[in-house]
This record gives C-alpha cells, sequence and structure tokens, in this order.
C-alpha cells in the first residue's frame, strides 16, 4: 500500500487558484453539468469536510454553555446525529441536521452545508477559513486565544456572503 502525505500549504495553493473545481475524487465521475446543488452526498465527498464541522458545532455548543442533548432540543435535531458530527469526522450527517444548526447559530445554510460536504464545491476561502479554524482548535496548548480568533473568523466566513 502506498501513502501519499500532501502538505497542507501544497493544498491550500491549489484550493485558491481552482477555486472552482473539486478537491479530491469524490465527485469526479459525475456530469460535470449537473448543478451543484443536485450533487448527492456521499460519504467519500463528505469525508474531506466533516472534521471542520464537529467543531464548529462543538466550539459552539460550549460556548453557549449547552450540553448535547439541550442543543438537541432547541434545535430540534436528533441526538444521535449531533454525537455523529461532534465525534465521528466520517459521519455524514442529515441534510435536515445541518440546515436547523445553521438556522440556531445564525450563519448561512449553503455555506455549512458546504462544509459538512454535503453539496460543494467548497469555495476557496470558506476552506481555508476551516483549515485556519481546524488548525487553532487543534493545539490545547493555545486553545483558548487561537481557538477563540480562529472560530471567530471561521464564523465570519460562515456569514460573509463573498
Amino acid at each position: 500500500m502506498v501513502s501519499l502525505s500532501i502538505a497542507k500549504e501544497w493544498r491550500i495553493r491549489i484550493a485558491e487558484v481552482d477555486s472552482d473545481d473539486e478537491l479530491g475524487e469524490g465527485l469526479m465521475a459525475i456530469d460535470p453539468s449537473t448543478p451543484w446543488e443536485s450533487l448527492p452526498a456521499t460519504a467519500t465527498h463528505a469525508k474531506e469536510r466533516c472534521f471542520a464541522l464537529g467543531l464548529f458545532v462543538r466550539a459552539m455548543r460550549r460556548r453557549l454553555g449547552l450540553n448535547v442533548e439541550m442543543l438537541a432540543r432547541e434545535a430540534d435535531v436528533e441526538v444521535a446525529d449531533l454525537l455523529g458530527i461532534e465525534r465521528e469526522p466520517r459521519h455524514v450527517p442529515e441534510l435536515r441536521t445541518v440546515f436547523q444548526l445553521a438556522g440556531f447559530f445564525d450563519v448561512s445554510s449553503s455555506k455549512l452545508l458546504q462544509v459538512a460536504g454535503l453539496i460543494g464545491p467548497m469555495d476557496a476561502r470558506l476552506f481555508n477559513a476551516a483549515v485556519r479554524f481546524v488548525e487553532g482548535s487543534a493545539n490545547r496548548a493555545t486553545r483558548n486565544y487561537r481557538g477563540d480568533t480562529a472560530l471567530g473568523a471561521f464564523v465570519v466566513a460562515l456569514c460573509d456572503e463573498f
């Protein structure tokens, strides 16, 4: 088995250059004339982006002082889907769940669906914000300052109409 390691800088550069192209192999076999809104959600397509979604939901939930059950009740979603989103990076969330969470957190449903990998392609600016958010959340030593800054920037990217 061959393992391929691709540098983060290269992926970001390619995302900036090819902002309208799909990153990864998930949708290569689909007719390019198919409208992106009608593309099916697949595990291959979603796994590229779900990690940022889980971190975002957990960070926002904690910031609001909610546990998973409280968020599920407030956003009118299933607890099991929330747990899957937060705990399992390969979890493919329900479309309705992501839509409800977008409304609850007051962010663009279209952009949050892109982050979830349920519609695509994700634009380069949103992708870069997601990468920075994940990186800012990963380092426990600097999580409070850098994590909050990265979360704020990610929320702006999810709300900003660019």
